[in-house]
């Protein structure tokens, strides 16, 4: 029997035509067996004949066809059954229920036999035709060559693969017919000098349809000679379909690594140890790794650790003992760069056909910037709503407010009118009339400032500004301050670091005095006891101002609201004390603007110190200066004889300017409009010494008017705008449109006075 079969991929026993075990070969696993029966678990045996006496009988069989049946018996499984028959059908041999091994093997031993017994009378067309027509029956293409690699017989199915037909025998080498010829001399004659009895080799080919083909040459020694020289078996197999197939897989896995390594998202695959298997680039960055299989074989904990680690082995056990088939959860860690991170993770068990648990897959997606913009989005509406609120409470409070004065000057005004009263009677309540105008000014300029400071509009004027001066006029009008409400335990306390009067900041010093009236204001309402300390220092580049008192302090649980707007401690608080929640906001806003900070301490029952800076030089220069004065009453100017034109449509408006002008002996006329005004100074021939033109007015407004005196009577007579819009801005458009001058309503007599002083 050929070598060649003992690495054979079936399991093989020898047996003869009488059921006498002859041989076993060494692939075949079995129990145990005997002369009659085999018994095993659970493999299938190939029967073949060996020796000479079995195989003469199987020749005359094959030879007289006295008989169409051949019985040969074998056990399977415990019980037995009966081989189909052996049939010969003229020259065809059919091996029904045979496996293709088993006849293959049974025709090349065959043939092989019969030619070198034969090798004498190879010629005699019938002992040739006989043996080949059976060497046709194998289907696989089988080359036989001697030493020198001479092609001596070959199968059809050669024509199958290469198309042999145009062979001549005899007078070919086998390597002549394959493109790849050089390396296949080279193999075969490597071969024939080796010891080894069998070996194989791939070759790329075409076949006769020109289609590139894949074969396997299993070859073996068959220690037969003829002609005196060793016979070597070569058996082809097409491998075509089965490198195909391993192309296809081989590109699947391209595809499906590409599709990995080019998805952001993490993937990996884990054993039934939770070992990962596979994962893509993506997750082998999360865990710190260059190169993909450095994960191989390896756990999680080994590259992350923490809670995340900790609830990834949790839900892998989970998973693995088949509590949990999938789940989706959102899991935050520390990855492997330290890199804190959100993921989103999609975990699912693998399972073999059976429905076995055999794995983990795990897909996990970066959803940090998801979750900042989350919070950002939380945090944005925790701010709407909180604005929201604190808007209704600033409407509310605003209403209030303006309420207050409001009852103040009406009612007074009312007792004013309707009661007799004592001299000092009446100059008490004109003082409460005046508190309650004064008041309500300072909240409109409030929610002006405000309006400004929220459209960016709002102006900064630098120059220099006399620090001690600026304190004490400050501290004088809130000493009045303190005295009208009555603060008689209140002591107001001035530090001053720098002792020179003269000693100077480039600011804007009427902001810069906001910021303090602003913070001295609020320390004023809250503190009934003790001190208010207003002073500064220098530190490095800056001038640090201070703010300190001894009030009620602001909860720990509302300083983040202070320097919002409409933001205040507390609301009970606010109605005890007043205000509209809009001065810190401001502040705060104007510092930033002037190049410095703002800050606080504070603490309930304790007190509170307001910081604020702006930027310092040792010597401050400036073009100009913008010197500070206390303000003082002037000696009341006598006008007689000079005409002063009151353009004002609102009666109201004109009879307070006409009980202000009074005491100057000014003459006063009055124009009810623009129109009226042009037509009095077209006509008139009296010299007028200025005008007073409001800027909203029936028919021509102050703007149509102002443009008509100036580019059409052309008259230089000095006029002033009075307005009550006093937005930014506004005084910069009426001195361009020709005004001369601007006054902002409500207009205070004295600021009146001082301005027609100018230019009469």
């Amino acid at each position: 029997m050929l070598k060649i079969l003992e690495f054979s991929s079936e399991n093989d026993i020898v047996i003869d035509v009488k059921k006498k075990i002859l041989n076993i070969y060494p692939s075949l696993i079995f129990l145990k067996y005997s002369s009659e029966s085999i018994v095993y678990d659970e493999y299938d045996f190939i029967l073949l004949i060996q020796d000479q006496t079995a195989e003469n009988t199987f020749l005359t069989f094959l030879k007289t066809n006295k008989r169409n049946s051949c019985p040969l018996l074998f056990y399977k499984q415990e019980s037995y059954s009966q081989l189909d028959d052996l049939l010969i059908k003229g020259q065809d041999l059919v091996l029904n229920n045979a496996t293709d091994a088993f006849q293959n093997e049974l025709l090349l031993e065959y043939f092989l036999n019969h030619i070198v017994s034969n090798q004498k009378k190879i010629n005699s067309g019938e002992e040739y035709l006989n043996s080949w027509n059976l060497f046709n029956l194998i289907s696989k293409g089988i080359i036989i060559t001697d030493s020198e690699g001479d092609i001596l017989f070959y199968n059809n199915a050669c024509d199958q693969y290469l198309g042999f037909a145009d062979i001549t025998i005899f007078d070919n080498k086998i390597w002549c017919k394959f493109s790849k010829s050089k390396y296949i001399e080279s193999f075969f004659y490597s071969i024939v000098n080796q010891t080894n009895i069998i070996d194989s080799f791939i070759v790329d080919d075409l076949n006769i349809e020109g289609e590139k083909v894949f074969l396997n040459f299993l070859y073996s020694r068959s220690d037969k000679f003829m002609f005196g020289k060793e016979l070597f078996i070569f058996m082809l197999s097409d491998l075509t379909k089965l490198k195909k197939n391993e192309d296809a897989l081989d590109f699947e896995r391209q595809l499906l690594t590409q599709l990995m390594d080019n998805i952001p998202d993490s993937i990996y695959f884990k054993d039934i140890n939770k070992k990962y298997i596979r994962v893509n680039k993506a997750h082998a960055k999360l865990l710190g790794l260059p190169y993909t299989e450095m994960a191989v074989g390896k756990s999680t904990d080994q590259f992350l650790e923490g809670d995340f680690a900790n609830k990834t082995n949790l839900d892998d056990d989970n998973i693995l003992q088949g509590k949990l088939n999938a789940y989706h959860t959102e899991e935050y860690l520390k990855d492997a760069n330290g890199i804190e991170k959100w993921l989103s993770v999609i975990k699912a068990a693998i399972r073999d056909k059976s429905g076995n648990i055999t794995g983990i897959v795990g897909i996990s997606r970066d959803i940090s910037q998801r979750k900042e913009a989350e919070e950002h989005l939380k945090s944005a509406k925790h701010k709407a709503e909180q604005a929201d609120e604190l808007k209704t409470a600033f409407l509310a409070n605003m209403s209030h407010e303006i309420r207050t004065p409001m009852n103040t000057i009406i009612g007074f005004s009312e007792l004013l009118k309707s009661q007799v009263l004592t001299e000092e009677e009446r100059t008490e309540y004109l003082s409460y009339i005046i508190d309650g105008g004064n008041t309500l000014l300072n909240l409109i300029d409030d929610i002006l400032d405000f309006a400004k400071i929220e459209s960016g509009q709002i102006s900064i004027k630098k120059g220099l500004c006399k620090v001690n001066t600026m304190l004490s006029e400050v501290l004088v009008a809130y000493e009045r301050e303190k005295n009208r409400r009555g603060k008689v335990n209140v002591r107001l306390l001035a530090d001053k670091s720098v002792q020179d009067e003269d000693f100077s900041v480039l600011t804007d010093r009427n902001r810069l005095k906001q910021v303090l009236s602003n913070i001295i204001l609020n320390a004023l309402k809250f503190t009934d006891n003790g001190f208010i300390k207003v002073g500064y220092v220098i530190e490095a580049d800056f001038l640090k101002f201070y703010v300190k008192d001894t009030g009620i302090g602001i909860p720990f649980d509302k300083h983040d609201i202070v320097f919002s707007r409409f933001g205040q401690a507390d609301g009970s608080v606010t109605r005890n004390h007043g205000g509209t929640g809009l001065g810190m906001a401001i502040s705060k806003s104007i510092i930033e603007l002037l190049g410095g900070k703002i800050w606080f301490e504070s603490a309930p029952d304790v007190g509170t110190t307001f910081y604020f800076t702006v930027p310092f030089s040792e010597n401050p220069k400036t073009e100009s200066c913008i010197c500070s004065t206390i303000e003082t009453d002037k000696i009341i100017p006598k006008w007689n004889g000079k005409i002063i034109i009151i353009a004002e449509d609102e009666d109201n408006n004109y009879k307070y300017l006409e009980a202000a002008l009074k005491s100057t002996n000014a003459i006063l006329i009055r124009a009810t409009n623009g129109k009226e005004l042009i037509d009095f100074l077209k006509t008139s021939d009296f010299v007028i010494s200025a005008v007073l033109c409001d800027l909203k007015m029936p028919e021509i407004d102050g703007y149509q008017a102002i443009e008509i005196i100036r580019n059409e009577l052309h008259l230089e007579i000095p006029i002033i705008a009075q307005t009550g819009y006093a937005m930014i801005g506004e005084k910069q458009k009426c001195l361009k449109s020709g005004f001369t001058d601007y006054l902002a309503k409500p207009v205070k007599s004295k600021n009146l006075i001082n301005t027609l002083l100018k230019y009469l």
